[in-house]
């Protein structure tokens, strides 16, 4: 083989692992980027014993999440929220109480609603929905 195709050849043969990293990061990146929420709906109040069902709110993001947080006088005051399809009035989950705040993810489209109950003697409370946009 002449002595010129030989050396290129090893250059060829260097540049295809800088290219699989290139690559690889490109994908990496890409995939695991962080989500960029936005806030769909929110609720808060200062009430102690208290119940609502929210307006229906829709989702179109891939990933939606429902965050919540309790300012309580005392550890047995409670913030009851759970999620509802509007189109069927389903329970789709009751998320954990005994927890002063919290998050709760989830990856269905459609439409929703929440039910909060608060009992003991409650500072504040909020809940917020946020989607991916």
């Amino acid at each position: 083989m002449p002595k010129g195709f030989e050396i290129t050849n090893k250059r060829f043969l260097l540049i295809i692992p800088i290219i699989v990293i290139v690559v690889g990061a490109i994908i990496f990146f890409v995939f695991n980027r962080p989500a960029n929420w936005v806030s769909v709906a929110s609720w808060n109040g200062q009430e102690t014993e208290y119940s609502m069902t929210t307006e229906p709110f829709t989702i179109n993001g891939t990933e939606w999440r429902v965050n919540w947080q309790v300012g309580a006088y005392d550890n047995s005051s409670r913030c009851y929220v759970s999620v509802y399809d509007a189109d069927t009035n389903v329970l789709i989950v009751e998320l954990p109480h005994e927890q002063q705040s919290g998050e709760a993810h989830f990856n269905i489209k459609g439409t929703f609603y929440l039910k909060i109950s608060l009992h003991g003697a409650l500072q504040s409370w909020s809940v917020q929905v946020y989607q991916t946009a």
